[in-house]
């Protein structure tokens, strides 16, 4: 349902999200679909955990890491992620501008800011395709103003923790 703009290589839903498909001895109730907002460093711990292990006792051991291993959704249990939300970056050389920048998104709301600087919010719970900027519009309704701050908040955070770690 995507259209090209919106597709592999962007921010937008249609180039971020992607069916995770587990299969194998310790999955739970076969052929169920879970929800839950996953990131793919939350592979790293599940891979450790699945061979009998976890990632303190990893070659990278007292590396701060995100990643939670996703056995509780493999076992129908309840998951805690890393983060209360996803967070997503696209640049590169090869990037345009035009679609380079970060996103952070919960189970409702997902922001976009752009190399450029400019943001962009949608309500996925009622616009799962992004077809409606909701900052390019009316007034927020107090709900989304809160997620803007909260997830500007993340995008922040998360670009602090990338520096320190860099430098």
């Amino acid at each position: 349902p995507y259209p090209t703009d919106r597709a592999k290589g962007t921010l937008y839903e249609g180039g971020v999200r992607v069916p995770l498909l587990v299969a194998g001895a310790g999955v739970a109730h076969p052929g169920r679909e879970s929800s839950a907002l996953v990131h793919l460093t939350d592979v790293f711990a599940t891979l450790l955990e699945l061979a009998g292990s976890g990632p303190a006792a990893a070659p990278l051991a007292g590396v701060r890491h995100d990643s939670r291993s996703l056995q509780p959704i493999l076992s129908d249990l309840p998951f805690r992620p890393a983060l209360p939300g996803i967070l997503s970056e696209n640049f590169g050389s090869t990037v345009p501008d035009t679609v380079a920048g970060r996103a952070a998104w919960d189970e409702r709301f997902k922001l976009i800011q752009f190399a450029s600087g400019t943001f962009e919010l949608y309500d996925l719970s009622t616009d799962p395709v992004e077809s409606r900027n909701l900052l390019a519009g009316a007034a927020l309704s107090a709900e989304a103003s809160a997620a803007v701050a909260r997830l500007k908040g993340w995008l922040s955070n998360w670009a602090d923790r990338k520096s320190t770690r860099l430098n």
